[in-house]
């Protein structure tokens, strides 16, 4: 009698068997592959995905549910995988297109020219509220904290306002055939949007109004360069685990005259096998090390040419300004560029620097958006302490935009599995719409409470960080409804 899908994994979970799991993969291979092919449409992208997938079902075999349907999970979780790929990959060429664009910045003014008849229209287009965040972070260059005390929100809010209304200004330049980044909106708005005052008109104006008997004040706005946009060099993780599958043994009737010498040769054939499995997975992952490898050396080496690029630009940019006569608008223009390749180059001084320093990282910072970097190198890093500070905001980016997404996918496990909330954290992940939610970032939290979720609030907390992080003293509380935070002495553990 044929083995189910069940019973395969639960033979391969207790004894770690490489036929069971062989099986298993000849099975639902052909399902995983062409699933991922519709999603990545690239064979060795597929390759990729159906590995990750089969990784995480060795992972998993021992968690999942009786009477679960193994073709089902596979399928989620190749959607899951290969979403996350196409996301990689779409980000990749996003941040060289971005890199392009800075690097030509001096020459280069075709974003401006195309944002630039749309701008007033797209601001109107705006809510009071997003179009009020845009005007005071971009055009009047506020901090978040001013941002916020303006609007009447806190910081964070004032941070994820910017951001949702940066979008909402790109989107609408897109349709209407003007496509770029929303780092590339942000650059143009900040050099462009807001020109050098002629010298004199404010007293002018002031001349003119008061003596016309005016009642009311006219406050003119001084514009400050803001940049945005860098090209966010991750290190490429290896991550591939090949499976060794054992091969058959000859299956022949046995007689009683043959048996020590059939014995004998099955004994032979097994370490054959054994041996065998061993080149050919160390050959596999010496392979795609070096491919990898390859990868993160042409990585540095564009990222070298970049930086000297833009060091180029700096120095040329200064001897200009040096030159150059006072009064003169070119010079302003020049000013504003200055600052934002200094911008750039902050932002990528950031990167390097947290990827010099591991202990500062956690899993969630895959999570945050670019502009949330820029944000982070906004201010000056000359000394230790600077990038001790934007290290710090960039791990509560992080951990917020883990917050935010986590809630969705319990409501989504819940309502799937008749109200009974999950008992690892690793079943949320086939749930959750952001894809880039890795094991990594849930072993840093537990659950707080299981059994059926009708027999909890939909505010209370069911997921928190087993620890606070770096910098912190409070640790986020995930619930059905959204999140808290609150100190670490007041988060407990419960059951039912």
């Amino acid at each position: 009698m044929t083995p189910s899908d069940l019973e395969l994994l639960q033979t391969y979970s207790q004894t770690g068997s490489e036929t069971a799991f062989a099986e298993l993969v000849n099975r639902h291979l052909p399902l995983v592959f062409s699933a991922a092919m519709r999603q990545v449409r690239s064979a060795d992208l597929a390759q990729d995905v159906a590995q990750s997938v089969f990784t995480d079902l060795a992972k998993s075999a021992a968690r999942l549910r009786e009477g679960a349907l193994v073709s089902a999970w596979l399928y989620q979780v190749t959607r899951r995988t290969a979403v996350d790929c196409i996301r990689r990959e779409t980000r990749r060429q996003s941040r060289e297109q971005t890199a392009f664009e800075m690097s030509q910045l001096h020459t280069n003014d075709g974003a401006w020219s195309q944002i630039e008849p749309l701008l007033d229209e797209g601001m109107e287009s705006l809510d009071e509220q997003d179009r009020g965040a845009i005007l005071l972070r971009y055009f009047e260059n506020k901090n978040f904290q001013e941002v916020g005390s303006a609007l009447g929100i806190s910081d964070d809010a004032a941070q994820k306002r910017v951001s949702r209304a940066v979008e909402r200004l790109r989107s609408y330049f897109t349709k209407r055939g003007v496509g770029v980044s929303a780092s590339s909106v942000v650059l143009a708005i900040s050099a462009n949007a807001a020109p050098a005052v002629p010298s004199g008109l404010a007293t002018v104006v002031t001349t003119s109004v008061l003596s016309s008997a005016a009642l009311g004040t006219i406050s003119t706005v001084a514009t400050k360069k803001v940049l945005a946009a860098t090209a966010v060099q991750k290190t490429i993780v290896a991550t591939a685990v090949a499976l060794a599958i054992g091969t058959g043994f000859y299956q022949t009737a046995r007689s009683s005259q043959l048996q020590d010498e059939l014995q004998l040769r099955q004994k032979q054939s097994r370490a054959f096998a054994a041996e065998q499995a061993a080149l050919e997975t160390n050959l596999a992952e010496g392979t795609r090390a070096l491919s990898l490898a390859s990868q993160e050396l042409e990585q540095l080496r564009l990222q070298q040419i970049e930086f000297g690029t833009l060091h180029a630009e700096q120095d040329r940019l200064r001897a200009e300004l040096a030159d150059a006569k006072g009064g003169d608008q070119s010079v302003e223009t020049d000013s504003r560029r200055l600052a934002a390749i200094a911008w750039i180059m902050r932002t990528k001084q950031l990167v390097q620097w947290m990827e010099s320093h591991p202990e500062e990282r956690i899993p969630e910072l895959e999570l945050i958006e670019e502009s949330e970097w820029m944000d982070a190198a906004h201010d000056l890093l000359e000394e230790e302490d600077d990038f001790l500070a934007a290290a710090e905001m960039l791990r509560y980016s992080g951990r917020q935009a883990f917050a935010y997404a986590l809630p969705d996918a319990l409501n989504k496990y819940i309502k799937a599995h008749d109200e009974q909330l999950p008992l690892h954290l690793s079943e949320l992940k086939p749930y959750a719409d952001c894809s880039c939610i890795t094991d990594e970032m849930l072993e840093r939290y537990k659950l707080l409470r299981t059994g059926k979720a009708p027999g909890y609030g939909s505010k209370v907390g069911l997921v928190t960080e087993k620890a606070p992080i770096k910098g912190y003293s409070d640790r986020i509380t995930i619930s059905r409804q959204g999140w808290s935070s609150a100190p670490e002495a007041k988060v407990k553990q419960s059951s039912r």
